[in-house]
């Protein structure tokens, strides 16, 4: 049985009294119905029964009843949200079943889930969504969201939205244990510096056991999460200003997976062994549904750093606020991880089946191989920076005709070493991936009576993509493997220098109404997209232990290789159409929301 410790304690001092919170709402009086649950996620502050989307919005009360502490909890709490967990590599993220996941060879290519953390996207090769830590409220909006959200939002959206400064003094305190070595700690402090000025300062660290264990080492799988955010926040008349500072550091020991099943028949690293010699081949650990063990000789870790800031601007013009917001992410990434999960020394016994393999069938006993030193160590080094700036316009959402407009920059670079020392598909390589987006935006809300709104929206985002790739196929011997089959002497690297551009034109149009207040109908269709991207996991055909193939046969087909390899996929085009309900029963304390919708990804 697994026993859990909580301890929880919170202090306000204020002298009109702290606001009650409701599972599923902000902050409402306590003596009345629930507020308004209102959404943050479309770049303004808005009503979630007036917005033509299907949401769904959690407050920080709501997040700690359902023990929301790692990003693939989402799944238990969000319906048609699918988060991978992972704590040694970067989380694949779904929404209605869409997503476009990738493994950590395959850098700069977003999932189609844009993941913002207080209205600022995250990079999807970051690590830095995936603990949750002083969350006010978490919004979740479903479908395609390009006409806010850009070429990170085929999919959706995901905003984190984190606790600020208060004007009253505020402090929190929890902490979590369990019999099995969980543990986690929780601390929160804001309140104010002067009458203009005021704070917060929240911060946690965790340490999660995973049931993987290696019985080699003899050690279990675990991970060391920390983290600290800072506030400062300036008011002055008309004008506010918000600095924000984030440091986390996550920690991770041992492997994420063992082995659970093999199809009956199949064999353990065909491309090693012969086919008599690969058909006996058992891997020796248990394989069964539930296993939890592995053998493994290599230290998997993995290590995650992260520096981010944060810099908004706001001036109010009677019901106008014009915005600034510049913003600079940094992690530094490093993980290592055992290809075979095993412990065998294979190599000594195989070789000799395969010497004997390669005897029969006449190869002489100078050109067999010898066997390689046994190693499976894999591992990736590097880090995602990230330059975003923002300017936006919006006028008051009160009036018959309303608008919200504004332009975004954003420099995203990735650069990711990886080494894989294996010796039966030995790689080093570098890949650099930069993204640069430049976009113009517009949303025009006109209410036709008080019962009927029309929403129109445009934007048009241009994209320039590049990849710098260099691989070494020894690199025991640091060996180049040559690029074209038909070049003579000595091997060449093979490093590519990519780059293509693209504009897109999207956007969205819905019709609402509203038989009441705390009701809603909606129909709307969203054009999303996603645009054209590199591969950057490819990796260059290889040949190690002989000479290259120069047939005709071989040459055409490492071609046809290279070309798709230099050529990036075609861009995601989508179109999406939408029916919805929205409505609040028993005096808001009972919500509904309903959807029906039909999408369509061309090239996805």
């Amino acid at each position: 049985m697994r026993v859990i410790l909580l301890a929880s304690t919170a202090l306000t001092l204020s002298v009109l009294g702290s606001p009650a919170w409701t599972q599923s709402a902000g902050p409402v009086a306590s003596d009345s119905a629930p507020a308004d649950i209102v959404v943050t996620a479309q770049k303004r502050t808005e009503r979630l029964q007036d917005i033509p989307v299907s949401a769904s919005v959690l407050s920080n009360h709501a997040i700690e009843e359902a023990h929301v502490t790692d990003l693939s909890d989402i799944n238990r709490v969000v319906p048609s949200v699918e988060i991978k967990g992972t704590f040694n590599g970067r989380v694949p993220y779904g929404m209605r079943g869409i997503s476009t996941n990738a493994n950590e060879g395959t850098i700069g290519l977003t999932s189609g889930v844009n993941v913002e953390i207080d209205g600022i996207p995250v990079p999807a090769d970051s690590f830095a969504a995936n603990t949750l830590s002083d969350i006010a409220q978490l919004e979740v909006l479903k479908g395609p969201q390009a006409t806010l959200g850009g070429r990170t939002a085929s999919a959706g959206t995901i905003n984190f939205v984190t606790n600020g400064p208060t004007n009253t003094f505020k402090g929190s305190f929890s902490a979590m244990g369990t019999d099995d070595k969980e543990y986690r700690v929780d601390a929160a402090v804001s309140g104010p510096i002067s009458s203009n000025a005021s704070f917060s300062l929240a911060g946690f660290a965790s340490r999660t056991p995973y049931p993987v264990y290696n019985n080699v080492q003899n050690t279990q799988s675990y991970a060391d999460n920390k983290s600290i955010r800072g506030k400062l926040k300036f008011e002055s008349g008309d004008f506010d200003m918000l600095l924000t500072g984030h440091y986390a550091l996550a920690k991770g020991y041992g492997d994420t997976f063992t082995m659970q099943y093999l199809t009956p028949g199949a064999t353990i690293f065909p491309f090693v062994f012969p086919p008599a010699v690969a058909a006996s081949r058992a891997y020796p650990y248990p394989i069964y549904y539930g296993n939890t063990t592995i053998g493994s000789p290599v230290n998997m870790v993995s290590n995650y750093e992260d520096m981010d800031g944060s810099f908004v601007l706001n001036y109010h013009m009677g019901g106008t606020t014009v915005s600034s917001t510049t913003a600079y992410f940094q992690e530094n990434q490093f993980q290592s991880q055992d290809i075979l999960n095993s412990n065998i020394y294979f190599w000594n016994d195989s070789f000799s089946y395969l010497r004997g393999y390669l005897t029969s069938i006449g190869v002489p006993a100078s050109q067999q191989p010898n066997p390689p030193l046994f190693n499976n160590l894999q591992s990736q080094a590097g880090n995602v920076k990230q330059w975003t700036q923002e300017f936006k316009i919006a006028s008051d959402a009160s009036k018959p005709v309303s608008y919200l407009a504004g332009a975004y920059y954003s420099d995203l670079s990735v650069l990711a070493n990886g080494l894989r020392t294996w010796a039966g598909n030995p790689t080093s390589k570098t890949n650099i991936s930069t993204t640069k987006s430049y976009a113009l935006y517009a949303r025009v809300t006109a209410k036709a009576s008080d019962k009927v709104s029309i929403i129109a929206g445009l934007r048009n985002n241009w994209d320039k993509i590049g990849w710098n790739d260099t691989e070494i196929f020894n690199p025991a011997a640091s060996q180049y493997y040559n690029c074209n089959p038909n070049a003579a002497g000595a091997p060449s690297g093979c490093a590519w220098n990519l780059s293509d551009s693209s504009s897109t034109l999207v956007g969205d149009f819905s019709v609402q109404f509203h038989p009441s207040k705390d009701e809603m109908l909606y129909a709307s269709y969203t054009r999303g997209y996603k645009p054209r991207a590199y591969n950057t996991a490819h990796d260059f055909l290889s040949n190690q232990t002989g000479p290259i193939d120069t047939s005709a046969a071989a040459v055409a087909a490492y071609q046809s290789d290279l070309n798709n390899f230099g050529s990036p996929a075609k861009a995601e085009n989508i179109d999406s159409f939408e029916l919805g309900l929205k409505s609040s029963l028993l005096d808001r304390h009972l919500t509904v929301n309903a959807a029906a919708f039909y999408t369509n990804y061309h090239n996805y």
